[in-house]
């Protein structure tokens, strides 16, 4: 009776260590300013359209960060719009807002601009120089007022949330369990951002971080984008391969699918062919991972790419189980069955 004893102990402490936290947090600026700056750009440059009806039925603060997105670049002087043209033009804001992720969630925007610009060899010299020139100027000419106004509503919402959270595996793990591929175990953060779409995932050491829509606020919808975000580091155990990439080459026949990328802008500007092709396949993924976890389909359940709702069937229709195939091989499987026909 005292050896179960001990290993019961000893197998909650297991859990206790191993098992990765989740943490809401309300928007931080060294993420928002840049996500925010690049939603100008797409929103009144690259891609008008589609970003007026992506917020087309928007109310709340949803429909205010829109508004915001477009009397912004009105106001935006000449040379502040010459130099979001040229950051953007030549910078992922993924990659600069990676370059942050490590600093403080209350860095100043000083220490943000600095941190930015300090690593200038990861990008073209002169998008640096216009960055630096562009993040004060925003900052202050509307940026802070908007931030310092919204940035509170989120907080009771996330502590609610992470509260909720602490009763559910954490997103991680379950898509270690899904996806039958180790990596380890990780706390999830979890940052809102003022957006009604799109999102960014980041990795350290410790923590798996993804920025959540600002529509999230049911425990139901939470785990919906991070499933996204955190999938791309299984998939990237295949994806980066010389096949992956040999594959990516034979869908290109797939012309539906290519035009679907290649008339897109803004997709082309965030993905290389073979990335979308990852993309469509990860959101594919994260729709059944979701499935999996709540045991029924999502409400808000609608098709982002091209092919993520057919892989989304495909892996139900198999009933994937990566105890008989791999999430490798069912991707292959799917892709050449769709290149076949």
């Amino acid at each position: 009776m005292r050896k179960l004893f001990l290993t019961s102990l000893l197998l909650c402490m297991n859990f206790l260590v191993f098992a990765g936290i989740v943490e809401v947090r309300s928007p931080v600026l060294k993420f928002s300013i840049i996500d925010t700056l690049d939603d100008i750009y797409t929103a009144n440059v690259v891609a008008p359209e589609t970003w007026a009806e992506y917020y087309r039925t928007a109310d709340g603060i949803a429909a205010e960060y829109y508004d915001y997105l477009l009397s912004s670049y009105r106001s935006f002087s000449e040379d502040m719009k010459a130099d979001l043209a040229t950051v953007f033009e030549n910078v992922n804001s993924w990659k600069l807002m990676d370059i942050v992720k490590y600093l403080p969630d209350n860095a100043s925007l000083e220490r943000i601009n600095r941190r930015v610009s300090s690593i200038m060899n990861f990008y073209p010299m002169k998008a640096a120089f216009a960055l630096r020139r562009l993040l004060p100027a925003f900052y202050e000419q509307s940026f802070r007022d908007f931030f310092e106004k919204n940035a509170p509503v989120f907080e009771q919402i996330a502590l609610e949330l992470t509260q909720l959270a602490k009763e559910m595996e954490d997103p991680f793990s379950f898509i270690q369990k899904t996806s039958g591929i180790e990596l380890g175990d990780y706390d999830c953060i979890f940052y809102f951002a003022f957006q009604r779409v799109g999102a960014s995932g980041f990795r350290t050491e410790t923590k798996r971080i993804s920025t959540i829509q600002s529509g999230v606020n049911t425990i139901q919808l939470l785990y919906r984008t991070p499933f996204h975000e955190y999938s791309h580091e299984f998939f990237q155990t295949f994806t980066l391969d010389r096949d992956f990439e040999i594959l990516a080459e034979k869908m290109k026949a797939d012309k539906a699918f290519y035009d679907f990328w290649d008339s897109r802008q803004y997709l082309k500007s965030n993905y290389s062919w073979r990335a979308f092709l990852e993309e469509n396949a990860v959101e594919g993924f994260a729709k059944f991972v979701a499935f999996k976890f709540y045991g029924a389909e999502d409400p808000y359940f609608y098709q982002v790419y091209h092919y993520d709702v057919e892989f989304y069937n495909y892996l139900r229709d198999i009933d994937f189980d990566p105890g008989k195939i791999t999430l490798k091989q069912a991707t292959y499987d799917f892709c050449e069955k769709r290149f076949g026909e």
